[in-house]
């Protein structure tokens, strides 16, 4: 008999992918109100799954979302809060639209992906090839504090993962 938790965890992907009441698609993000619900959901799923909230997301002071900088990556993976990763991400945007590039790990594994500012918050749809395989998801940013901090999520994987990421500063080139 499997036991609720790991029942809730393999259903939190199907609810988030169809995250409100009407049956929205978490790919039909447009406007800068659905970034806040599906942030607060995701949010609340993390906070669900861990059994805490990022210290990050206590500072709610917003500022504006600075973009076409370089970034230092903190994280961890979905399911492994004690599996941190560290790398760099270059965010490229033009117009609404933007470009990025992340470099993941001591092998530097490469990912990639584009995506839409919505007001104070950043979504991208990424990509990665691992073993001959290419994986997909989505990451949702928000503007906290002087960081950017989002939730992720694969199609295939039943819990949520969390980036902050860290302006560089220019002399770091």
């Amino acid at each position: 008999m499997r036991n609720k938790k790991s029942m809730g965890l393999r259903a939190i992907w199907d609810s988030i992918r169809y995250y409100s009441q009407d049956k929205k698609r978490f790919a039909d993000l447009g406007t800068e109100e659905e970034a806040a619900k599906l942030f607060t959901y995701l949010q609340e799923c993390y906070v669900q799954h861990y059994g805490l909230i990022p210290t990050e997301l206590e500072d709610e002071e917003d500022n504006a979302l600075p973009l076409q900088a370089a970034y230092a990556v903190q994280g961890h993976n979905p399911d492994f809060v004690q599996n941190f990763y560290a790398g760099i991400i270059a965010i490229e945007k033009i117009g609404l639209q933007v470009k990025a590039q992340w470099q993941i790990g001591l092998e530097a594994a490469l990912q990639w992906g584009n995506g839409k500012v919505l007001g104070q918050f950043l979504y991208v749809d990424f990509q990665y090839d691992e073993e001959a395989t290419t994986y997909s998801g989505r990451v949702l940013y928000k503007r906290v504090g002087n960081s950017l901090v989002g939730f992720w999520m694969e199609p295939k994987i039943s819990s949520v993962g969390f980036e902050r990421l860290v302006e560089m500063e220019e002399s770091f080139f």
